[in-house]
């Protein structure tokens, strides 16, 4: 069962040369390794093509992350397809650790990651629903096992064919944060499998949109940005929480309100993020949601008492 490697780049010149020679050396040789070039203004373009016929290079207007993947996927011709930012890098053996958990109707695995410093510093280990093994429908994921499964892009090894029939990611809608519009329609297509082996470098270095190295208050404009993934997550699993039934459907849409939702909105109002969508959450109804989760969630009492905790921890901070 073949991989392709596809890793989408914009202006991630210092640290493409790395992804691409993670890719390259591989225990188990990937198919193909393909790097499209999202209108690179940097040194991208000499990155590449420094590496002339090792991989299959493309370039393309500015689109955003999912101008990007499309373009990508479409162009690979492996039966798995492993999507790799620019600013990460793959273990040696990602590849041949990933490929033993395939089987037919798996959609994706889920693996886990490390994070990185910029110096190599090892900071953390970032990973899936707790580090729990587990195979089985979205739905089961998140209301058996308390989240969906969404390690960072470069953690997850999709079923080709699961993406052809998904695409395209809405170009317009996923600038950034694409990789959630794959999470979750991919869990329309098969089962999703957890494993918390560590297959990945999660680089820190300053500018990711939502980590930050310091554990500090990301910028108003980061915060929008993170305000804008959870809702547009939101939206994709009310989707697919139709073909559920009214039940799971509701209690699907309620653990990510507070499991997500309700923290990013708290954190944009506190942090003042330039967001329209903020004035649709006054603090009256932030309130309403927070006794909400508090009570009707589906997550275990305890994980409902940490949330709120977080909750209570964020106002405090900043009142």
């Amino acid at each position: 069962m073949p991989v392709s490697i596809v890793i989408n780049n914009y202006n991630y010149g210092r640290f493409l040369g790395e992804a691409i020679r993670s890719a390259l050396e591989q225990t188990l040789s990937a198919l193909e390794v393909i790097v499209v070039d999202d209108g690179s203004t940097d040194n991208s373009r000499e990155v590449i093509e420094s590496f002339g016929s090792q991989i299959q290079a493309i370039f393309q207007p500015n689109g955003g992350q999912a101008a990007a993947f499309n373009t990508g996927i479409l162009a690979a011709k492996g039966d798995w397809i492993w999507l790799l930012d620019a600013d990460d890098s793959l273990k040696q053996d990602a590849v041949r650790q990933a490929i033993e958990l395939t089987a037919p109707g798996i959609s994706r695995i889920a693996m886990g990651m490390e994070q990185i410093a910029a110096d190599g510093t090892r900071i953390g280990i970032q990973l899936p629903n707790g580090g729990i093994c587990f195979e089985g429908s979205l739905r089961d994921v998140m209301l058996e096992h308390g989240g969906l499964p969404s390690t960072p892009t470069s953690g997850n090894l999709f079923a080709r064919e699961a993406l052809l029939s998904i695409l395209p990611v809405p170009e317009d809608s996923f600038r950034i944060c694409a990789d959630a519009y794959l999470f979750v329609k991919s869990g329309k297509c098969g089962s999703t499998r957890l494993d918390p082996r560590i297959v990945a470098n999660y680089l820190i270095h300053g500018e990711n949109n939502f980590s930050r190295a310091d554990g500090g208050t990301p910028n108003p404009k980061a915060l929008a940005k993170e305000l804008d993934n959870v809702l547009l997550t939101l939206g994709l699993l009310d989707d697919y929480g139709q073909t559920l039934s009214p039940t799971d459907h509701r209690k699907i849409l309620r653990f990510w309100i507070g499991d997500q939702v309700l923290l990013a909105v708290i954190r944009a109002k506190l942090g003042k993020a330039p967001h329209p969508r903020l004035t649709e959450w006054s603090w009256l109804r932030i309130i309403g949601e927070f006794f909400s989760t508090l009570l009707l969630s589906p997550q275990p009492i305890k994980i409902r008492i940490q949330k709120c905790r977080k909750v209570i921890k964020l106002a405090l901070k900043h009142g």
